[in-house]
């Protein structure tokens, strides 16, 4: 099978082929490109293919042998490169359109020199008959051990536990019981992530009348599957404490909630390990999975007549992926880490555990994470994501040294490394590293863009909505050094003000947040600025005054009240509705508007409780820069409405993109918004 001289078959050991690459399939990835992607068709694999290429005749094979016969017209498209779970930069995956998702790549075990550029494919594994086989606990132990000579994520041993923990007994784990440190026990602990589930009292929870009872002994079998299975593995890789918020916390005691919530930041953050229940949403589900299905069972391919080849073709399997980590200055890359959500008409959920609000938190706080998917474990530090069925970059690798025996000739950036490990993202080091060299700017921008990420999520209790954020804003906080007001930042108010409801609901039932906040909104919402380290705005308006009045003694939980109080230009005009509108966009028919491009956004239904011919107020509060649009909140005078210290109350009822070339008008703000606008201070509740 030597088909090339040893002076190529040494240039197709690296990593980035020399060899250029194919015109249809792109591979090999160039090593001037960290990915790459190309639509095509099976008719022009076939013909690459007639002309030599060996990539497209397996791919070909693949299809074939995976998803059926195909028409050679079908669009489809080849990804080569960097994968959004952190799995390695020459990763090859082929998507067709609907129906499938193709994953190829190579046994660690084939040596394949011969071939220019195959040896460039991803190594791939067998995915595990379960999660709880001594395999899997192999992997696990192998993934901890070598994250601990991470120095980012080294968590220097025994660390204070928490106020409450579950002790393990070391001579037999169904002996557990609850133990009351008072901070003064030193301790490696673990955390669990989990679902509740539909029936949150199915969950084992610690009360004012258990307590003391828990303290002696928890009966095994008063404990769920899923906590059973958690105790047990974290037995056998010999960590005994273990913090779960249901136990940890006195349910039916609001003080105790309010104190032990507000240290969930230190919990997560000090935590040896987080366990996350991830394919599981009910409590008897337990931890673990099984592979008892044919779904993913890979084909090998032939190559050159021969069918032990070593390059295997299967359907993908889910990983985890995250929107807001995929900002990076390459533009190509952005489209890359995203592909898989776009592409699939109907997404396979394997992570339940992920659409969880409090989750969020929970997973960006903890220095490492080891996720229970329904297929394989998957691992998240500080430095490393991996799972069981891929190869993976591990950030740690020196830039120059060699992976695998094959040398690595791109530079890693910071950018790049935060864009595939939100967890790093979002790490105290990476926040103050973003600080120094882009300002607090560029940090409010991350926190929006998580934000709205948090907005998509679900949570059983609407009132949870900032608890479940308290320990990243303290973090932020950390960072900021500034006022967190409902959501907020005070030195970058404005910033904050700028969100659009991404759908229409009515408002909560119950209020949460002051209207002005983008928690007032049951909807996931979009903050103009989010992320965009190349956006910025100019403030049109002044902030004289912003408050909220925490319901307990944490600032970043649930608040009571809130308002802030704005002094700038506003455009007084009257609301109508466009007929037979039906989303939120557009819905607002204002005089104001008439024949100006822009956008008009509701933050909520507003049918029954705005009606038509209201008379508003447009209240500029900021230009976006390079794209000059202006922006106003659009308010309404509550009902209740009077003089308040000499203010008038307005509730924000949505917002105005005013875009700034118009035909006819040289300077829009000083042509048309001017003009229409008077001084004016409003306070908004």
């Amino acid at each position: 099978m030597n088909l090339i001289d040893s002076k190529e078959a040494d240039k197709s050991t690296q990593i980035y082929s020399e060899a250029p690459p194919c015109e249809t399939c792109t591979h090999p990835c160039p090593r001037s490109r960290m990915n790459s992607w190309r639509s095509t068709t099976p008719k022009q694999l076939a013909e690459t293919s007639a002309k030599g290429c060996l990539t497209c005749t397996l791919f070909l094979q693949g299809i074939k042998a995976c998803a059926g016969t195909r028409s050679g017209d079908e669009k489809l498209r080849i990804q080569s490169g960097l994968d959004g779970s952190g799995s390695r930069v020459l990763q090859v995956k082929l998507v067709l359109r609907p129906a499938a998702t193709l994953s190829f790549y190579r046994s660690p075990a084939i040596q394949l020199d011969a071939y220019t550029g195959l040896n460039t494919w991803p190594l791939g594994y067998d995915i595990p008959t379960s999660t709880s086989s001594g395999e899997s606990l192999t992997w696990a132990m192998g993934q901890l051990e070598k994250c601990e000579r991470h120095s980012i994520c080294n968590t220097g041993g025994s660390t204070v536990l928490p106020n409450r923990v579950l002790y393990i007994s070391e001579q037999d784990y169904h002996s557990v019981r609850l133990l009351t440190t008072n901070g003064t026990v030193m301790g490696v602990y673990a955390c669990l992530s989990h679902c509740w589930g539909s029936d949150p009292e199915r969950i084992p929870k610690t009360l004012k009348s258990t307590l003391r009872s828990y303290n002696d002994q928890i009966p095994w079998q008063l404990l769920s599957k899923k906590f059973q299975q958690t105790i047990e593995f974290l037995s056998k890789i010999g960590i005994r404490y273990l913090w779960i918020d249901s136990l940890c916390i006195i349910q039916d005691d609001p003080q105790d909630w309010q104190t032990e919530g507000a240290k969930m930041e230190s919990i997560y953050a000090n935590a040896n390990l987080t366990i996350a229940a991830a394919y599981s949403s009910h409590p008897d589900e337990g931890i673990y999975s099984k592979n008892t299905t044919t779904k993913f069972k890979a084909q090998e391919l032939v190559l050159d007549g021969n069918a032990n080849s070593g390059l295997f073709c299967r359907p993908s399997i889910e990983h985890i992926h995250h929107e807001t980590s995929a900002y990076n200055p390459m533009d190509d890359l952005f489209y890359f880490l995203l592909a898989d959500k776009y592409d699939k008409q109907e997404p396979i959920d394997e992570f339940p555990l992920l659409r969880r609000a409090w989750v969020l938190q929970e997973r960006f706080l903890s220095p490492r994470t080891l996720y229970f998917g329904a297929n394989e474990l998957l691992w998240e530090c500080l430095e490393h994501r991996s799972c069981q069925c891929a190869e993976s970059m591990d950030f740690s690798e020196p830039q120059g040294q060699t992976l695998d025996g094959k040398v690595i000739e791109v530079a890693i950036s910071e950018e790049l490394k935060c864009a595939v490990n939100p967890k790093r993202s979002y790490s105290p080091a990476a926040l103050q590293l973003l600080n120094a060299e882009n300002g607090p700017e560029a940090v409010v921008k991350k926190w929006l863009a998580l934000v709205d990420e948090y907005s998509t999520l679900q949570m059983t209790y609407p009132k949870d909505v900032f608890p479940a954020l308290s320990g990243l804003a303290k973090a932020f906080g950390k960072i900021l050094q500034t006022e967190y007001h409902g959501g907020l930042w005070r030195n970058l108010l404005t910033m904050g003000l700028l969100w659009k409801a991404k759908s229409v609901n009515h408002r909560p039932e119950r209020w949460r947040a002051p209207s002005w906040c983008w928690a007032s909104v049951n909807s996931p919402v979009s903050h103009f600025l989010a992320n965009k380290l190349d956006g910025k705005q100019e403030d049109l308006c002044y902030v004289l005054r912003v408050s909220c009045t925490p319901a307990g003694a944490d600032p970043t939980g649930e608040i009571q009240d809130g308002h802030v109080v704005l002094q700038g230009l506003a455009v007084e005009t009257e609301l109508q509705y466009k007929p037979g509108r039906k989303t939120n966009w557009d819905i607002f028919d204002l005089d104001f508007m008439y024949q100006k491009g822009g956008n008009v956004y509701a933050d909520y239904v507003t049918y029954d409780s705005v009606p038509a011919g209201t008379r508003i107020v447009c209240f500029l509060v900021a230009k976006t820069v390079p794209q000059n649009d202006y922006m106003f909140l659009i308010l309404r005078r509550t009902s209740q409405s009077s003089d308040n210290e000499g203010y008038v109350e307005y509730e924000r009822i949505g917002i105005v993109e005013l875009y700034e070339r118009q035909n006819g008008l040289k300077d829009v703000f000083d042509d048309y918004i001017r003009p229409r606008s008077k001084e004016a201070v409003v306070m908004i509740v």
